[in-house]
């Protein structure tokens, strides 16, 4: 009904000269959300504001470096949304999935057969406290960080006690 109808109204200080103009900033604008979900990637991911740095030229150094970091957790979390099917060598190496699937099917040895990308996702993202009940959601940024914090320090063991 009209009575429950929401209005939204856009303001921006960038000039609209026409309506092609307005759709441009209406694009940018439901770009919004990605942005947000970067900076919270850096945030809460990374931690980037807890780092006690001195100085404005180490800030900056840290943020590009946390920067790749967070673009990783959300390529995985969207990529996995958008290409479930997908071989998860897309986005993830084979010592990866292969410590993955090795701890999570409590393997000495992962298969020939490369796992698609929800499989893997699944598996990364309960090593971040996923739950995989029934009316859970898809796994979000925090539990992909997470998790990838906790598949580096497998791959360093695996490392260290098999690899020399």
């Amino acid at each position: 009904t009209a009575k429950n109808k929401i209005n939204w109204k856009l303001l921006t200080s960038l000039p609209i000269e026409n309506l092609s103009d307005a759709r441009e900033k209406i694009q940018w604008y439901q770009h919004r959300w990605k942005v947000e979900t970067f900076h919270m990637a850096l945030k809460s991911g990374c931690k980037i504001e807890e780092l006690g740095l001195i100085s404005k030229e180490r800030y900056e150094r840290a943020i590009t470096l946390y920067s790749i970091i967070a673009w990783r957790i959300i390529y995985i979390t969207y990529f996995s949304r958008n290409y479930p099917k997908e071989s998860c060598l897309k986005i993830f190496s084979s010592k990866e999935w292969k410590i993955l699937y090795m701890i999570e099917h409590r393997k000495k040895k992962a298969p020939d057969k490369i796992p698609t990308v929800d499989e893997v996702v699944l598996w990364l993202s309960k090593k971040g406290g996923y739950k995989n009940r029934k009316l859970d959601g898809p796994p979000g940024v925090k539990t992909i960080w997470k998790g990838l914090t906790r598949l580096k320090e497998m791959v360093e063991t695996y490392e260290l006690l098999f690899c020399g």
